[in-house]
């Protein structure tokens, strides 16, 4: 080993947002010594780069000879809280992802900036203004006509940023001012400096219906759970509360008030929410009751607004945040309460490296920080009921809706014996349709939920059987009709609608299966009176289009509301009294073992948007497997029932929670490169694994191909977490890298597909 370089020399272990699992040391300049601490972000050469790298430590001695030195710090110097940097570095043992890269997820990128000038205040911003249905109807109609336009939109749509950088895509789109300007006068483009969009966003950031919020009364059960969760608070303890209230029975209020005692205690709160649709109501309800305290983070907001509530945080001035699922990491330095709403959600897991679950990130950063984190839900997670059961978590119960208001009314309509009598597929049957009619002629609001978008799920030739397929991925393309296009929804790719067969000619093309599209053209079609809308990620790609559609709702701009997952929990409208599920076992064909709770969660929460104001509710749930334990457990309302019989079928099954599963994804252009590496990697973690550990695989992913490049998984399960982990990093730095194959891992996978 290489004698120590002398100790009066200082050192930093810098790691990298790369997939290598080691930090690498590096001398601390001169100019440098007293800028540089563990958390500083930095510039350092790497090989022949220099790259941005996170200190982790501080040092007198180094074992390496021919060190480098540090090239830059950046301008602001941000330490993490030593809970925030020890979760950290749980996330990287425990979710086996390089620490650098889990950094990267904790640390907002505008600090990169190392004291350098910060953009110009003048430089431009650019932003579509349609939705995306509306932007390809126009490139379509530009094409051959205004080329550089349809590029720079076709562009703009793959960005998932709402504001652009101009200077970012201009030479790669070879455009200037004068097609910005056109596109601008059109109307499919909005134009911004910095200084606008700063001006914009602080604008745009207020609440344009917040009023007096009345508090409510608590009822009994109310009550019960507060006096407990106020214990518990004043404690200063860590404690999992698991808080298990039917839709409707006031947990939001809950929620509230265990916020305000943490507030009013001088500490900092962190509120969780799955979905960026339920930000606006829930932005809403907590400013009414917070003011300007309260910040909003999620992945929907411009670098701008991100850089603001961060820095609101940072600070103090907020001493709350409401987020989706990367608000776990706000940098509270008194951080006293984390709420986790619809914990069994799985929006909560992230599907690229760090492939962590914020729930479960959640507790275990409440646990460092010796604070309480309450997981709520009508529908708890088998993992969570798992650990109430295990003595991990305390369990509190909320088992009626508020004011004495009844569960909904749930009515099956076997879509099988429909189907029979009609001779055709029956999208909307005959008990639904008199029902909407009621609701329409009462002027009661309604919501159809289906969890496909899209107007067909696949174009398929009669005479040959030929599917039109993505030729990047292993998917069949779903047809559009808004657009006449056939679209993947993995990659984007796209394509006019054929008018014949490419395979053998033949124009008996038949479009099988039906999305939210289809269901909007039926009940325009059945019911022209009515006001639709349909909210699915078609049409809400625009900056605060969540806001804008429900809230048109919510004002009574509209009678039915259709929509995908992103309707079925969270949101509270009074007068909504039906809620139709258009195919209730969409969910259950899903390679998945968890397809059935998942089906019962999606079930569970969609009906209990019906009847949450006076008037009572009602809910139609079509299917053809009205008999599967899923179904009929939802329309019993028996969540407990559900629970017993789908935990003791896990349980016979070896299967979460009662081992851990974690996948191993192999991906690359070249097919055999990528199965060879699967196969020595395997034979590598066989060696050392746990006698009590199984491993299958590699085989290839569901999904075999995606993006040109090919999946192979090794499923790995096992009772020990820790164990397995350590053979899987061992087995992964002895596997040879082949060029273009990347290795990545999830732990305690929901998608394996």
């Amino acid at each position: 080993m290489p004698q120590s370089i002398e100790q009066n020399n200082k050192y930093a272990k810098v790691v990298f947002e790369i997939a290598l699992d080691k930090s690498f040391d590096y001398i601390i300049p001169s100019h440098l010594q007293d800028k540089i601490f563990p958390g500083s972000i930095v510039k350092a050469p790497f090989g022949e780069k220099v790259l941005d790298g996170y200190v982790i430590e501080l040092t007198n001695q180094s074992n390496i000879e021919k060190l480098k030195e540090l090239i830059e710090v950046s301008g602001e110097q941000v330490l993490l809280e030593t809970h925030l940097f020890d979760l950290a570095k749980w996330m990287s043992e425990y979710y086996i992802c390089p620490l650098g890269l889990v950094l990267k997820a904790v640390y907002p990128s505008y600090l990169k900036e190392y004291g350098k000038k910060r953009r110009n205040t003048d430089s431009i911003f650019l932003s579509l203004t349609k939705n995306r249905e509306e932007n390809i109807k126009f490139i379509d109609l530009i094409k051959g006509k205004a080329t550089k336009q349809a590029d720079l939109m076709t562009h703009l749509m793959r960005r998932s940023e709402v504001y652009i950088p101009f200077d970012e895509i201009k030479e790669s789109v070879k455009t200037d001012r004068k097609v910005l300007e056109s596109l601008k006068t059109k109307g499919y483009l909005e134009i911004f400096t910095e200084t606008e969009l700063k001006k914009r966003d602080i604008q745009t950031s207020k609440y344009k219906y917040v009023d007096q919020l009345k508090v409510p009364n608590l009822t009994d059960d109310q009550a019960s759970v507060l006096n407990s969760i106020y214990d518990i608070i004043k404690s200063n303890i860590f404690s999992s509360i698991l808080l298990h209230g039917v839709t409707g029975s006031g947990k939001t209020e809950i929620y509230l008030r265990a916020i305000e005692k943490t507030i009013n205690d001088g500490k900092q709160a962190i509120m969780l929410i799955p979905e960026i649709s339920l930000t606006p109501q829930t932005e809403e309800r907590f400013r009414k009751r917070f003011g300007d305290c309260v910040a909003v983070f999620h992945s929907r907001l411009s670098d701008i607004e991100r850089e603001k509530e961060w820095r609101k945080m940072r600070s103090g001035e907020a001493k709350l945040v409401v987020g989706a699922r990367s608000a776990v990491f706000a940098p509270f330095k008194n951080l006293g309460l984390i709420v986790v709403d619809e914990e069994h959600e799985r929006s909560y897991k992230q599907e690229e490296s760090p492939r962590y679950n914020a729930r479960d990130v959640s507790v275990v950063r409440a646990k460092m920080a010796k604070i309480p984190v309450i997981l709520g839900s009508a529908t708890p997670s088998l993992e969570s009921i798992h650990n109430y059961q295990a003595g991990k978590y305390n369990l509190l119960e909320l088992p009626s809706r508020v004011d004495n208001r009844p569960m909904p009314l749930i009515h099956v309509v076997d879509l099988a014996k429909e189907v029979k009598e009609e001779k055709q597929w029956v999208v909307l049957t005959y008990p639904l349709r008199e029902k909407i009619r009621d609701r329409l002629e009462k002027g009661e609001q309604i919501i159809l939920f289906l969890n496909r978008r899209g107007f067909s799920s696949m174009a398929m030739c009669q005479h040959c059987g030929y599917v039109y397929e993505c030729p990047s991925c292993s998917l069949s393309l779903t047809y559009h009709k808004s657009i006449e296009k056939l679209t993947c929804h993995f990659c984007g790719y796209m394509i006019p609608r054929p008018v014949f067969c490419v395979k053998c000619g033949s124009t008996e093309l038949k479009y099988t299966g039906m999305g939210t599209q289809k269901v909007e053209r039926i009940l325009k079609s059945s019911f022209p009176e009515a006001r639709v809308l349909r909210m699915d990620s078609d049409t809400t790609t625009q900056k605060n289009s969540h806001f804008e559609l429900l809230n048109q709702f919510k004002r009574g701009k509209a009678d039915i509301l259709i929509g995908t997952q992103m309707i079925a929990k969270g949101l509270d409208f009074p007068r909504v009294t039906l809620v139709g599920v258009i195919l209730a076992e969409s969910s259950l064909k899903l390679p998945d073992f968890r397809a059935s709770e998942l089906t019962f969660q999606i079930l569970t929460q969609v009906s209990g948007r019906a009847g949450r104001g006076e008037l009572p509710g009602e809910v139609v749930i079509q299917t053809f497997m009205q008999s599967h334990p899923s179904v009929t457990c939802a329309v019993k309302q028996d969540y407990h029932l559900f629970v017993t019989g789908e935990l003791s079928a896990r349980k016979s099954l070896r299967y979460p929670p009662y081992c851990r599963f974690i996948n191993i994804i192999i991906s690359g252009k070249d097919k055999k490169k990528g199965e060879w590496t699967g196969v020595q990697l395997a034979k590598l973690i066989q060696r050392t694994k746990p006698v009590s550990c199984d491993i299958k695989g590699p085989f290839p992913a569901v999904v075999h191909k995606k993006n040109e490049s090919y999946y192979w998984n090794i499923m790995i399960k096992s009772e020990n977490i820790y164990d397995i982990n350590k053979c899987i990093r061992l087995a992964m730095s002895k596997c040879d890298k082949l060029y273009g194959i990347k290795i990545g891992v999830d732990v305690d996978p929901y998608y394996m597909w």
